[in-house]
């Protein structure tokens, strides 16, 4: 994939994009903000569903940022498909299930039938290919 500024230049789906990735940043922050304050009210580590968690929030951008490159691929390549496959990885083991949702939900945003597979992973080359 390109560069999001170079994909996005000139792209009506920009706005929309954006204030999708916007919205899913403030919802992610909040949550974890709550899952800070919960942790330290009680005494405990971060913990969800429960689970340890360690949040790298550098991490989080990347996989919003990712997701967002990847609906605009989608928008821009396949808008008119009848059905658009993806490819899921698993979730992050360290992150909280909200937000593998929050990916998911910038992923299909303006995609009106997406499947989505789960990965392994692992490129997997079939006589077909």
């Amino acid at each position: 994939m390109k560069s999001w500024e170079a994909h996005v230049e000139g792209n009506v789906q920009q706005d929309d994009s954006v204030e999708a990735f916007t919205v899913a940043q403030q919802r992610i922050e909040a949550y974890l903000v709550e899952m800070k304050d919960r942790a330290q009210r009680e005494g405990a580590p971060l913990m969800a569903d429960g689970k340890p968690v360690v949040v790298n929030e550098q991490q989080v951008e990347k996989f919003l940022y990712t997701t967002l490159k990847l609906n605009s691929t989608i928008l821009q390549y396949s808008r008119m498909a009848a059905v658009v496959l993806v490819s899921l990885p698993p979730p992050p083991v360290s992150h909280p299930p909200y937000f593998y949702m929050e990916y998911i939900d910038m992923l299909v945003e303006n995609v009106p039938r997406l499947l989505m597979v789960r990965g392994y992973r692992r490129d997997v080359v079939t006589l077909f290919t």
